[in-house]
């Protein structure tokens, strides 16, 4: 089977009428990659002292993708895209760019588990030390993050701002030249209708409740239990 990548050359039609976004106008207060690689560069200008963008590696942060990504991401950056209107950092304990950093490190380690289970002392006890650096949590204290204030600030993130995030990494891996020439096209499925959002049918394996869907951006998988809702779900194929 060719992959859409292959179709797509040999079709002599542009990707954004493809896709369906011809006509689409950018989200207002969305950077476009130029304007954010200058935003980066004049941001520390305003400052009294500019400190070397290099930072010295933490010792509790060991493992070598934490190492990368916490070299790369600048947590007064961060906060100024995703912090929310009237944001003041003398009235929080809890920074922005923390919980996104929290965000990243629960993606990367420990995607199967919950936000509850995450946020407790099996992975921020104080000796949990290189979790704790990585989110920028003091080492000398028992603070942590609650799970819920976690779960609020995933759903108080914008578009507009989840947008920006992206084109400061983008912005990083064009100037690394990582991505040289290449022309990324991100397709989010999130604003595409569903024509079938009921399942086809229901049944019993295991003595285990399986719903079966036909749509292909369908829940796949194993749930968490959720009152009454079926444990799993497939899609047809």
């Amino acid at each position: 089977m060719w992959s859409s990548t292959i179709i797509l050359n040999l079709l002599d039609i542009p990707i954004e009428d493809l896709i369906g976004i011809e006509d689409q106008a950018p989200t207002a207060g969305i950077r476009s990659l130029p304007e954010m690689a200058s935003y980066v560069e004049n941001f520390h200008s305003d400052k009294l002292f500019h400190f070397d963008t290099l930072k010295k590696p933490y010792p509790e942060i060991v493992d070598p993708e934490l190492q990368f990504i916490d070299q790369v991401i600048d947590d007064r950056i961060i906060n100024s895209l995703i912090a929310p209107d009237g944001y003041s950092a003398a009235h929080r304990d809890i920074q922005p760019y923390q919980l996104f950093r929290m965000e990243l490190l629960k993606i990367i380690k420990y995607p199967e588990i919950s936000y509850r289970k995450f946020c407790s002392d099996e992975y921020f006890g104080k000796e949990r030390k290189q979790n704790r650096r990585f989110i920028r949590l003091s080492l000398k204290t028992k603070i942590q993050v609650d799970h819920t204030e976690l779960c609020h600030f995933r759903r108080d993130l914008k578009f507009k701002q989840l947008m920006n995030v992206l084109v400061y990494f983008l912005h990083h891996f064009y100037k690394s030249g990582c991505l040289e020439n290449a022309v990324i096209h991100g397709v989010d499925s999130s604003e595409l209708p569903s024509e079938v959002n009921y399942p086809l049918c229901t049944i019993e394996i295991n003595g285990n409740k399986v719903r079966i869907y036909s749509d292909p951006d369908c829940d796949c998988g194993k749930r968490r239990n959720k009152r009454d809702k079926s444990y799993s779900c497939v899609r047809q194929l």
